[in-house]
């Protein structure tokens, strides 16, 4: 029963691809064609689609199966992650030194405006 619904499934959507217009069909060869997996080297593509996808009328958008698209980007928003983990130590290290420099910059202002006072008193009084 489940095959026969998914046959019947992916026999509407044919017919529907079918006559749908080129930039559609073309759009879908190229769906088709996506790897699930994302790698560095996929980022252009998957711009390009991904405008592509944005730039059709609802309607026609509608007819696309995304799957292997939205596969993709799932993949690519899981690699971000790892990415973004993997920097997140550098991260605080560099926020933590700028915190410290900040610190230093701060006493160094105080000190200086003590010292100024200190000169002020001593040499105009």
């Amino acid at each position: 029963m489940v095959n026969v619904v998914n046959n019947a499934k992916q026999t509407l959507f044919n017919i529907k691809l079918s006559n749908a217009n080129m930039i559609v069909q073309n759009l879908q060869v190229k769906l088709n064609q996506l790897p699930t997996i994302f790698n560095v080297s996929m980022i252009d593509t998957l711009k390009q689609i991904s405008k592509e996808i944005q730039d059709l009328p609802f309607e026609d958008r509608s007819l696309l199966d995304l799957t292997r698209y939205n596969s993709l980007v799932n993949s690519y928003n899981r690699y971000i992650a790892s990415v973004e983990a993997e920097m997140q130590p550098t991260k605080n290290a560099v926020d933590n030194t700028f915190f410290n420099l900040n610190q230093t910059i701060s006493t160094i202002i105080t000190l200086s405006g003590s010292v100024l006072a200190i000169f002020r008193r001593k040499w105009f009084m």
